[in-house]
């Protein structure tokens, strides 16, 4: 699983919209729509930080490998 696929489940299992998480992040909802469809290919530590603290998550969920050495 990608970070980009993280942050879109996170953001379905809690039932909130792009553009409500896009605010939260101070993006703009396109911004926020190429992060969950893995087309933004840099994300700042920063970015991760917000996403986060917002799901209340420690930020080592986004980078933990799973056991067929995905993310």
């Amino acid at each position: 699983m990608t970070i980009a696929d993280k942050i879109k489940q996170l953001r379905l299992d809690s039932n909130y919209k792009q553009t409500h998480v896009a605010d939260v992040l101070k993006i703009k909802q396109p911004e926020y729509s190429k992060l969950e469809n893995g087309k933004r290919k840099k994300i700042t530590v920063e970015l991760v930080k917000k996403l986060s603290d917002f799901y209340n998550i420690d930020i080592d969920v986004f980078f933990k490998i799973n056991q067929n050495g995905e993310m």
